[in-house]
């Protein structure tokens, strides 16, 4: 998980995230960074720079960020559907997942929870698919036995 500190420029955490190609920062404190105090997405960057032109060379992520207060996490076991619909319940592309002591273990974007939903569906129909051969080839199998009503 990529991380940043509040007193970073708002600059530099955007490059950051460029660079990396992700959409999200962990914010760590200052003197502690096992501690979360919160999080930066690329749409908070892109807020501050239509908001803030004038002062954007000065602005820091301390200004732009989501407190740790505020974040709306899940758990780390919630289904791929589940967490589409906190997203979309809360306008959010990044949603941390949480352990049972409430420590970040990942940040999912609605990117990885749409591959995810995708792969699950691709599973399903897969599954269904073999079915069908199966219950196919079942039929056909009948159809030629001795003794089948269609051997005849």
């Amino acid at each position: 998980m990529a991380t940043t500190k509040s007193s970073i420029l708002v600059k530099a955490a955007a490059k950051q995230m460029i660079d990396a190609r992700i959409g999200c920062l962990l914010v760590v404190d200052e003197k502690d960074e096992n501690e979360i105090v919160g999080v930066v997405t690329e749409r908070d960057c892109m807020r501050a720079i239509s908001e803030n032109v004038s002062t954007l060379t000065d602005s820091i992520i301390k200004d732009i960020m989501t407190s740790s207060e505020d974040i709306i996490s899940a758990k780390n076991n919630i289904s791929s559907e589940d967490c589409f619909k906190i997203m979309l319940a809360n306008n959010i592309r990044h949603l941390p997942l949480v352990d049972d002591s409430f420590v970040i273990c990942r940040v999912l974007s609605i990117k990885d929870v749409a591959a995810s939903m995708i792969s699950e569906n691709d599973r399903k129909v897969h599954e269904k698919e073999e079915e069908a051969e199966y219950w196919q080839w079942r039929a056909t199998m009948l159809d030629e036995s001795p003794g089948s009503y269609m051997s005849h």
